[in-house]
């Protein structure tokens, strides 16, 4: 198993960030949360492996885009750089990860995401203008970290 880390990303690279999400499909952009993070998944040697995007409201989580480097896919890094990012936010007090799958869910089922309903989700996310239009075209998906 490669030795990685999770690592907040320089707000002065955000733009950069953009960019490899919008070249494989992902929006950078979230529920406009409370408190958005984004993430490099690096190793040992500093290089990046992956990124991330988080929105945090209170004790609850949206995880973003999600994204595993062409070139470092299918070698099991996925999994590793999302335990990573979810033991991070329960050191940071956070309970429940939300997020919304457009397609097929096994990855995230093998890492403990469950369907969920809109009903369950807080209102400080649920209250979120966007939040009705993603559940509209995506699957719910919750993970407790407890």
């Amino acid at each position: 198993m490669m030795s990685l880390k999770a690592i907040a990303i320089d707000p002065q690279e955000y733009a950069a960030l953009a960019t490899v999400l919008a070249e494989s499909n992902l929006m950078a952009q979230g529920l406009g949360g409370f408190d958005r993070k984004y993430y490099a998944f690096q190793d040992t040697t500093g290089w990046r492996l992956g990124v991330s995007t988080i929105e945090i409201y209170g004790r609850h989580a949206v995880l973003g885009a999600f994204l595993t480097m062409a070139c470092h896919r299918a070698k099991g890094l996925g999994g590793q750089m999302l335990e990573e990012l979810l033991e991070q936010l329960r050191a940071q007090g956070v309970t429940h990860v939300w997020l919304f799958a457009r397609d097929d869910t096994g990855f995230l089922g093998k890492h403990g995401f469950k369907p969920a309903t809109p009903q369950m989700v807080p209102d400080a996310l649920r209250d979120n203008g966007q939040f009705a239009d993603a559940c509209a075209h995506a699957r719910l998906l919750v993970r407790p970290l407890s």
